[in-house]
């Protein structure tokens, strides 16, 4: 009996008290719809992997283009972000991911853009572990991406939207092998060529 009280105290304890874990990687996909000039420049709708490692506030994508009977695929290395979480209505709380850049210092060559994405928090299960696999993070991403450059006086903007949902089993399966947020992109990227995607 002493011995059964001692397991329940245990399990009950690291349940109850386990404090929750940030996930290595997070990992999201969506469909993104861009407008953008030139006109004709970026095709109009594409398919979007967002990967998310909150622990070290860095972000990756992998965008999908097809493109003249070609299917390509656009690698955006993990990139340092800010992350903020506040009260929201009903009780909840949101995560915000934010980042810009600004370079440049005349209208004849500069570089200016933001990444912004929202979403309400839940708890999403990132592995398959028995204790502290669940993160407080949103289910769903809506990011918006803005960006406005000249080069040499030529200029070219896009504005892009996204709605993104999470990925369980590929960001299970990532931190279950222990993945970096670098070796999930690349094993991303080695699945979407073993499809036919190929990098510009």
């Amino acid at each position: 009996m002493k011995t059964f009280a001692t397991l329940v105290l245990f399990l009950a304890s690291n349940f109850l008290l386990t404090p929750e874990v940030s996930a290595k990687v997070l990992i999201y996909k969506g469909q993104l719809r861009t407008r953008s000039g030139p006109i004709g420049d970026i095709p109009k709708l594409s398919t979007a992997f967002l990967l998310i490692d909150p622990d070290q506030s860095q972000v990756a994508s992998v965008s999908l283009i097809r493109a003249d009977g070609n299917k390509l695929m656009v690698v955006s290395p993990p990139a340092e972000v800010r992350f903020a979480t506040c009260d929201v209505a009903e009780g909840k709380t949101a995560s915000v991911i934010s980042t810009g850049n600004v370079a440049g210092s005349s209208n004849v060559t500069f570089q200016n853009s933001i990444i912004y994405f929202r979403g309400t928090n839940v708890s999403l299960k990132f592995s398959s572990e028995s204790f502290g696999n669940v993160v407080t993070f949103p289910r769903l991403l809506l990011g918006t991406t803005l960006s406005a450059s000249s080069f040499s006086g030529e200029g070219q903007f896009v504005e892009g939207k996204l709605l993104s949902a999470y990925q369980a089993v590929r960001t299970i399966a990532a931190n279950d092998a222990g993945q970096t947020l670098q070796q999930a992109v690349d094993a991303l990227v080695a699945d979407l060529k073993a499809l036919g995607f190929e990098a510009p």
